[in-house]
């Protein structure tokens, strides 16, 4: 049995995609507990500028916060920007694997897979990755189809 769904990556698709592997990424990174330092040291500026008048850990404990809470993503969101490309993709999935735009991917080169919401994250060995929105399938029963190979041959599935 095979299957092919074919849609515009735009924009929003490619940057949809991207968020859904920054925020997994983080997730599963040490670099998540950053932003509890930034907190503690957030408190203790605020205790060092009540009791010695002196705003210097407040000041750059407060620039720290709001870049990793408030500018991360959208820094990265415009680099990424600058690397898009509108294109047409065309996808066909069987017990095989995935051929995309004519080159054939293995089910076995894929090392993990995110499943959210809003679609598919499937990670590749050397650290690339395809998203499928589940907006672009033409059907309920390709969609799952799909996502029927996905759990058959991916081992490790994370759902978010």
């Amino acid at each position: 049995m095979s299957n092919h769904i074919s849609f515009k990556w735009t924009m929003d698709i490619f940057l949809e995609g991207a968020y859904i592997a920054y925020r997994h990424n983080l997730k599963h990174s040490p670099k998540r507990f950053l932003g509890w330092l930034f907190i503690a040291m957030l408190q203790f500026g605020v205790v060092a500028t009540i009791r010695n008048h002196t705003i210097g850990l407040l000041l750059i404990s407060t620039i720290l916060l709001i870049y990793w809470y408030g500018l991360r993503w959208k820094i990265r969101e415009l680099m990424l920007k600058r690397l898009f490309k509108e294109s047409k993709i065309d996808i066909s999935f069987n017990q095989e694997g995935i051929v995309l735009n004519g080159n054939k991917i293995e089910w076995s080169r894929f090392r993990d897979a995110i499943i959210t919401e809003k679609g598919y994250l499937l990670e590749i060995d050397n650290k690339a990755s395809i998203y499928i929105p589940k907006r672009v399938f033409d059907s309920d029963s390709s969609r799952e189809s799909f996502y029927s190979l996905v759990g058959e041959n991916i081992a490790k599935i994370y759902k978010e």
